[in-house]
């Protein structure tokens, strides 16, 4: 895609210039708002391509032959490890569009904080529990925080230079500071989150 292809060489935060990429395409400018009704509307088409390839490193990193807190420590890394591959491309999901709507980073946001709640709510069904609405209210809003937690800590490392702590380390200390809120916010409620458990033993449990 020529638009990735002129992220990957500017500097981090800099404006996707879309004379630039007619030019890696090769075609006139012209062309390319034939597709587009606008710089917004490109921006925001590059946004969700990139935000769908992130999408499906996490996703891939549910897997039943992991226990929750593994699952959680995995897709942690793999959003670190990528930000700190490609700062070019994470600081293009992270802007706004400019278009009024919230940039496509948002959207994978809310993926991520349904996912966590799946989770918890997994981990409750195996043991035949259930959760209140205001229980689970509360639970939607920690996982928000969460989120907003490695959204936060990751914009702000990924601008630090040298980047102190390392990827590994800072998915170490995020995984674990998470790992905690989750859990503890869950026992809360009564709800034993076991760290070590894979969901395939919770699934035969609960069909046992």
């Amino acid at each position: 895609m020529a638009a990735i292809r002129v992220l990957e060489s500017t500097s981090p935060g800099a404006d996707l210039s879309v004379q630039r990429v007619a030019d890696e395409a090769g075609l006139v400018r012209t062309v390319i708002y034939r597709h587009f009704d606008g710089k917004p509307e490109l921006v925001r088409a590059v946004q969700a391509h990139i935000v769908g390839e992130l999408r499906g490193l996490l996703d891939a990193e549910l897997r039943l032959d992991r226990s929750l807190q593994q699952i959680l420590n995995a897709t942690v890394s793999t959003y670190v490890t990528w930000a700190d591959k490609n700062p070019n491309l994470y600081a293009t999901i992270e802007r706004e569009v400019g278009d009024g709507k919230p940039s496509e980073l948002s959207g994978a946001v809310e993926h991520i904080a349904q996912r966590v709640l799946a989770m918890v709510r997994l981990g409750a069904d195996m043991m035949e529990m259930e959760i209140r609405g205001v229980d689970y209210a509360t639970l939607e809003t920690v996982a928000y925080g969460m989120i907003g937690q490695i959204r936060g800590t990751v914009n702000y490392w990924i601008r630090t230079t040298p980047r102190q702590p390392s990827a590994s380390d800072l998915s170490t200390i995020l995984s674990r500071s998470l790992w905690f809120q989750m859990a503890g916010q869950a026992k809360d409620i009564g709800i034993e989150l076991n760290p070590s458990t894979a969901l395939r033993e919770l699934f035969a449990a609960g069909n046992a």
